[in-house]
């Protein structure tokens, strides 16, 4: 079934791509734990969707983007903080310490701001 909703998804954004409904199918096909197995595809879907998501704070997906980005760009501390920040806004508090204390190792700019985030975290137990 989650591919089943992918591929609906992938070919109705090429119509619509401003259509919530088309944006359900996609979520579905997520929720369903699908995700395309191809590097660029992923990426050309995060591109084109992360947008919609954010504005419709659905921190489920989004948490799962950046988990998948951080796969993708190991190395990029951004895709750390925004998966911690994600998993904080749903209640995962020790997967949010653990991802930002990651980005906060890979660039040293997030240290000020990440020791912050943990402190914040900790006194909302």
């Amino acid at each position: 079934a989650a591919i089943s909703y992918w591929e609906g998804f992938s070919q109705l954004y090429l119509l619509e791509p401003e259509n919530a409904f088309v944006m359900q199918w996609l979520e579905k096909s997520l929720n369903l734990v699908y995700l395309p197995d191809d590097d660029s595809v992923f990426t050309w879907l995060f591109n084109a969707t992360q947008e919609y998501f954010l504005k419709n704070k659905n921190y489920q997906v989004l948490s799962i983007f950046y988990e998948r980005m951080s796969r993708i760009e190991p190395k990029e501390a951004k895709w750390f903080a925004r998966y911690a920040t994600a998993e904080y806004m749903q209640g995962e508090r020790a997967d949010a310490i653990a991802a930002i204390k990651k980005a906060m190792s890979l660039d040293e700019s997030y240290r000020e701001e990440g020791g912050a985030f943990i402190r914040l975290i900790e006194a909302d137990k």
